[in-house]
């Protein structure tokens, strides 16, 4: 349940996250401080919940699979 959870709150952040470079795509704005384009910043946000997503992806198919293998190997198969 807890994979679920946490599958379906990085793929929304995941979309929010390309909507909100999408939006500084389109109206740009650029840190005052070191000169450069707040997409560069912000495209943390997509990349760190993509690559939560597919690793929590991982984790259930990695943990599913041990189960299956141990059950398997408990039988004798």
């Amino acid at each position: 349940l807890g994979d679920i959870i946490t599958l379906i709150f990085s793929v929304i952040l995941t979309i929010f996250g390309v909507k909100v470079l999408f939006s500084l795509i389109e109206f740009p704005f650029t840190a005052p401080v070191p000169g450069i384009s707040m997409v560069w910043i912000y495209t943390i946000i997509p990349i760190a919940f993509l690559s939560l997503s597919i690793r929590t992806i991982q984790t259930f198919f990695l943990r599913e699979s041990t189960d299956d293998s141990k059950r398997l190997e408990e039988a004798g198969l």
